[in-house]
């Protein structure tokens, strides 16, 4: 749902949807708090903002579900998804390489569950709370070393 004050969002994408050829086939539920079950119906998860986030925590989210993730190469995303590893890293406001990219991961089952656990995997090791302990804790010990 929109931020108080933005609320026009959300009705400039019910127009949209109903505008649209495809609007039988779009669903606006607005705001969920189911949001792993939502991600456990997605083969893989694509970010395509073309503003870049320092912290998008939708690729997380995604990742936490064994997802793949693609996405423009800018902001937080290059952080998260290691090109090739966990997921794919399209250039910047180039929506024929972001396209390829996805049809890269539909074409290819082996390659998307694979990218799929490398996700998961890299979340735990880089990103959940106890490897945010751990890093904190590594670099309070190697600042406070005599």
């Amino acid at each position: 749902e929109a931020f108080e004050g933005e609320e026009w969002r959300e009705n400039e994408l019910a127009n949209a949807i109903s505008a649209s050829p495809y609007k039988n086939r779009i669903l606006n539920q607005g705001y969920r708090t189911d949001s792993e079950g939502i991600y456990k119906l997605y083969d893989i998860f694509v970010l395509p903002s073309v503003n870049p986030d320092p912290l998008p925590t939708v690729v997380l989210e995604a990742m936490s579900t064994g997802k793949p993730v693609i996405g423009y190469k800018h902001g937080g995303i290059c952080e998260m998804v290691q090109d090739g590893h966990n997921g794919l890293l399209a250039e910047v406001r180039n929506p024929e390489d972001l396209a390829e990219k996805i049809s890269l991961l539909l074409d290819d089952d082996n390659l998307r569950k694979i990218m799929g656990i490398n996700s998961r995997q890299r979340l735990l090791d880089y990103f959940s709370i106890e490897s945010y302990i751990q890093n904190y804790s590594d670099e309070y010990d190697r600042l406070t070393a005599k």
